[in-house]
Order: C-alpha cells, then sequence, then structure tokens
C-alpha cells in the first residue's frame, strides 16, 4: 500500500517517498537523491556523487570506498547496497525492499 516499484517507468515509490533509476532520481521524507546529477540531499545533510562528497549530520559517507553509512541506515554504492529504516536498497542486486515489500528489476543505478 502506498509503494510502487517500476524497472521501465523507472519510479520507485514507498513510504519513504519515491526513487527513480533512469532519471536518477532518489526522493524520499529524508530529502532528494538524485544519482545522475550524482547529488544527493536530505534533511540530514547533503551527499553529491560526483564530487565523490558526501556529509551528514547523523552519519559518514564514503565516496572512495562507496560505503554510506549514517545512524541506523547503511548506504554501500560499491556494494551496491542500500539499507535504511525504510528497508533495503541494492542497486548491483537489483533488489529494492522496503517494510514488507521487495521487488526486483533489470537496472538500477
Amino acid at each position: 500500500m502506498g509503494k510502487v516499484f517500476g524497472s521501465g517507468a523507472r519510479g520507485f515509490e514507498s513510504r519513504c517517498g519515491e526513487f527513480e533509476s533512469g532519471d536518477a532520481h532518489f526522493e524520499s521524507r529524508c530529502g532528494e537523491f538524485e544519482s545522475g546529477d550524482a547529488h544527493f540531499e536530505s534533511r540530514r545533510g547533503e551527499f553529491e556523487s560526483g564530487d565523490a562528497h558526501f556529509e551528514s549530520r547523523r552519519g559518514e559517507f564514503e565516496s572512495g570506498d562507496a560505503h554510506f553509512e549514517s545512524r541506523g541506515a547503511k548506504f554501500e554504492s560499491g556494494g551496491v547496497h542500500f539499507e535504511s529504516r525504510c528497508g533495503e536498497f541494492e542497486s548491483g542486486g537489483v533488489h529494492l525492499e522496503s517494510r514488507g515489500a521487495s521487488v526486483r528489476v533489470g537496472h538500477v543505478n
């Protein structure tokens, strides 16, 4: 309920917000996440992939190791694993899971 995951439409929507792979746009209550522009912004801080700059008041973010960790949430770009209080998100494994909702698509960047 309130969760929509799509590969073709490149839209990922859950209680956390919306996640779009094609447009590289990730939006959630925490803020906005854009992969294409390599810009990750949330109320917790700002995340920029292109500049390899990850800043958050509540965690640590490393671009080189592609490891993103924050209080109660883990984000890994290299390992392609995204985990948060809302669920788990894997880009490489193409696995998106969020509070009882899971889906596997073709590609997720």
